[in-house]
């Protein structure tokens, strides 16, 4: 079981654990202090970096990009050797020696643009920086889900999301008005001494035993090979790392519509990038209010967050005046806060404390590339698009992330969602199918659905209007067709044999069920028209893993598809009932008055949804009640 796995079944057994807010530790809030130090410091050496290329307006959108481009560049090579010294190191005195050299180059940078104010010199310094920074950010994140406690650290990231969404917005004004009243040297020197001030509250942060992890810490690319080995680490990384590529897009385009379209100074640029620095704050308050404790609940809440992006994208390709892009922007910020924050909760409690740090410095490698060739590929096309295209493009970069995080939320593959998406206008078209109940299949934690079996299209019905992911125990037969075998083996299908014991078949439901997946199986074992004998599959795994039943019932589908026959025209319901709780069996073998019992029950339940008038052949069925009880069918 993975540990995404683990937590999702600890949210099913407890889902009310994280009501009350507790107040973060010492070393949290010192922690937190000393990052809005550095948030604010690195937003100010950025506005004095980007005052340069606004001051060059005929080039400003691209000298931002290559700006960008070469405070990434570093991490990506350096990442490897920062994960390992995380993992070796204590991050606390790690993070404080970052921010002394981050010092020691913002007055390096002083002395350096009083000579020149060529952007060769500009590149080097921006790089310099975020040479010492890829320190910081990978020690950072390893050291705070050791300083609390699991269940606190989704409420925890959204403070730190919200200090640097407030320095965000605190530095983008100040350091307008610094440049503005006292020129850039000062704004310089004003980030060396907020650098000194986090190192200085970093040196009173007694480092955790776990922080600094021991073994096999030689390896500086054990993280890349974690990722390897781990399908849903992969998964993780991957959206991630196209959000990287999706903010950096975002940021040349912001400079874009700033010097192209309204024609602003660095002053009204400021203007543009508070806004969006207000909404970072907004969408981290928000954030931090939010119960999202389950991975699932965490993916569905970053699918918000980019739909939100996504639509603002696409007032930002036609905002007329400044107020409405500055709006936008605030929508963008809003979700951008809610994305960060779930990502790096799912990393951070997906995550030993032993491989932290090299896991966040692939994920570092990775993210930079994307952001690299984002920031570079903006530079190269930024003069061929218009500003109203470049926001399109956004919006359909965070449309298709917003579908991969609802689909990974449901533990949908892209084969299942386009079956899914597939079924229900052919469906709809045939049988009007009447929904009744859906929402009482829970959408975490292990659950068997047993409905009846009138037809063979009873499968595909569940399959299509199922809130989430079920499995299948299929007849071995289907695997006789090469390509429906090919299709239940992509959907996770157990062959199940009429003829032989099914003890692998069972073992396999069981381990999907200890892992939190949601199993269907017919319990009658066959098509029938009327309800059969029950077979005892359900009732062991009930009673030997303890996963709640839920009874469904499916009218009219033997009339819209007999056996041996195609599909007719003819309505159908489907009605999902209450959940049967069966106690947990301790021993090896499940008595028989305990199979009997459970069958008993599960048959009443599925009678009492199915045995009743023949729903009438009326194509306006085809509305969702949201009646607490099963209709008449």
């Amino acid at each position: 079981m993975t540990r995404i796995q683990q937590m999702e079944s600890l949210m099913a057994k407890n889902p009310r654990f994280a009501r009350f807010i507790p107040q973060p530790k010492p070393g949290v809030k010192q922690l937190l202090a000393a990052h809005t130090c550095s948030v604010l410091a690195d937003r100010l050496i950025q506005m004095a970096a980007l005052a340069i290329a606004v001051a060059s307006a005929s080039a400003a959108a691209a000298t931002s990009a290559w700006i960008l481009f070469w405070a990434t560049l570093p991490a990506i090579f350096l990442a490897p050797l920062a994960g390992w010294t995380v993992d070796r190191t204590s991050r606390a005195r790690l993070m404080m020696a970052t921010d002394a050299v981050r010092a020691a180059l913002a007055l390096g940078l002083v002395c350096l643009l009083r000579q020149t104010t060529a952007p060769s010199v500009l590149y080097l310094g921006v790089a310099l920086v975020a040479s010492a920074a890829c320190f910081f950010t990978p020690a950072r994140l390893a050291l705070v889900p050791t300083l609390v406690d699991k269940r606190e650290l989704f409420k925890v990231n959204a403070w730190f999301t919200a200090s640097a969404m407030v320095m965000t917005l605190a530095g983008t004004g100040a350091g307008s008005l610094l440049m503005h009243a006292a020129g850039i040297p000062i704004t310089l020197g004003m980030a060396a001494a907020l650098y000194l001030t986090s190192a200085a509250l970093l040196a009173t942060i007694a480092a955790p035993a776990e922080s600094c992890a021991r073994a096999e810490a030689h390896d500086l690319w054990r993280g890349f090979r974690v990722l390897q080995r781990h399908r849903a680490l992969r998964r993780l990384v991957a959206f991630a790392v196209s959000f990287s590529a999706l903010q950096a897009w975002f940021y040349v385009g912001v400079t874009k519509l700033a010097t192209e379209r309204f024609h602003l100074d660095i002053l009204g640029f400021g203007g543009l990038l508070s806004a969006l620095g207000v909404g970072l704050l907004v969408g981290a308050g928000w954030t931090h209010r939010q119960r999202q404790t389950a991975p699932a609940a965490q993916y569905a809440w970053s699918a918000t967050s980019l739909a939100v992006i996504g639509g603002a994208s696409l007032l930002l390709s036609m905002a007329p005046a400044f107020g409405w892009a500055a709006l936008a922007l605030a929508l963008v910020g809003f979700g951008t806060a809610g994305c960060l924050t779930a990502v790096e909760t799912l990393l951070q409690r997906a995550v030993p404390d032993r491989l932290r740090g090299r896991l966040f410095a692939a994920r570092g490698i990775l993210a930079n590339l994307a952001f690299a060739g984002s920031v570079a590929l903006a530079g190269w096309v930024t003069p061929h698009l218009p500003v109203m295209t470049w926001f399109v493009v956004a919006a359909a970069m965070a449309g298709v992330l917003s579908t991969l995080a609802w689909l990974e939320s449901r533990q949908f593959t892209w084969l299942y969602a386009l079956l899914r998406v597939g079924l229900r206008p052919v469906s709809w078209w045939y049988c009007r199918p009447r929904r009744v109940g859906l929402d009482r299949i829970p959408l975490t934690g292990p659950v068997l659905v047993a409905p009846n079996h009138p037809s063979r299209m009873d499968a595909a019905l569940v399959l299509a209007y199922s809130p989430r992911r079920l499995y299948f125990l299929a007849a071995e037969t289907n695997w006789n067709l090469w390509w429906l075998g090919w299709l239940c083996t992509q959907f996770g299908c157990v062959p199940v044999s009429k003829t032989h014991g099914n003890s692998n078949a069972l073992h396999t439901a069981q381990q999907l069920l200890q892992q939190g997946k949601a199993v269907c199986i017919f319990p009658e074992g066959t098509i029938s028209r009327e309800l059969s004998p029950l077979k005892p599959g359900v009732a062991i795994l009930a009673a030997t893993t303890g996963a709640p039943i839920i009874p469904v019932g499916f009218c009219g589908t033997h009339e819209a598809m007999p056996p041996k026959e195609p599909l007719r025209p003819h309505p159908v319901t489907v009605a999902v009932g209450d959940v049967l709780w069966h106690p947990r069996m301790r021993g090896p073998r499940v008595p028989q008055e305990v199979i009997e019992r459970i069958n008993t029950q599960l048959a009443e339940a599925i009678r009492g949804l199915t045995d009743q008038e023949s729903p009438k052949p009326a194509w306006a069925m085809f509305e969702e009640p949201m009646a607490p009880c099963a209709v008449a069918c």
